[in-house]
């Protein structure tokens, strides 16, 4: 049991440190992307962009007129100066994901797929008990939902925990599964078909933050291109 726990704890910090590795990645992408934008920007200065001050809604107007007034004169410096901040959430995504299928990936190929079949168990147990009626319909899609809310209200199960359950339950199907057949262990299947798609499609991988950096690269080359151009 101490051994497990040692593992489990091991394999946490791996998860958090993935997080906290694509988010290091964010924060240098979007400073720089930031950097560069603004300075290309002021490099071309638009010659009859919008005045004026005010604020509230005035000021998000006058805030997207500007932005339009520079989409038109100086379109590819703007985009990546838009590109930059709209990265924030896409990171954010990212560093879940890659956390979450890097702790999936490393549960299963430690052999611990029993400690999610237990915490599965649980959860099963309580909606079952709360809403037997779910069980009987076979109505996965809603057993689903109310897995994933009592992971959440639960205080016993992590944080990575409840990522990982949410995470997975998403990711598998059950649409040919009758949940009222009572020879089913359901969380065992559920921990099968979870660890076949960790095998299959789960591979924790860094590739899609790359695709954003290489987004990033091309609008910055552009951006500098056409500024020396308009310039």
């Amino acid at each position: 049991m101490k051994e497990h726990l040692k593992t489990i704890a091991k394999i946490s910090g791996k998860s958090i440190w993935a997080w906290t590795k694509v988010i290091l990645l964010a924060g240098f992408f979007f400073f720089v992307t930031l950097a560069i934008g603004l300075f290309l920007v002021a490099d071309n200065p638009a010659e009859s962009g919008p005045g004026g001050h005010g604020g509230g809604p005035l000021a998000f107007l006058v805030l997207f007129i500007v932005l339009w007034h520079y989409l038109i004169t100086d379109p590819f410096p703007t985009i990546l100066l838009i590109f930059s901040f709209l990265s924030i959430p896409l990171f954010f995504f990212l560093a879940n994901k890659y956390a979450v299928t890097t702790f999936l990936s490393n549960l299963y190929q430690n052999k611990l797929a029993d400690v999610m079949e237990n915490k599965l168990q649980l959860l099963l147990q309580k909606v079952f008990n709360k809403f037997p009626a779910l069980f009987e319909k076979s109505d996965w899609k809603t057993v689903n939902l109310k897995l994933i809310q009592e992971s959440k209200e639960d205080p016993s199960i992590s944080r990575v925990y409840r990522k990982s359950i949410a995470f997975g339950l998403k990711k598998i199907n059950m649409d040919d599964v009758n949940l009222s057949d009572p020879d089913l262990s359901l969380s065992h299947l559920i921990t099968q078909k979870l660890k076949d798609a960790v095998n299959d499609t789960l591979e924790p991988t860094l590739k899609p933050v790359w695709i954003v950096y290489g987004v990033g690269l091309v609008l910055i080359i552009l951006a500098f291109i056409f500024n020396v151009k308009a310039s």
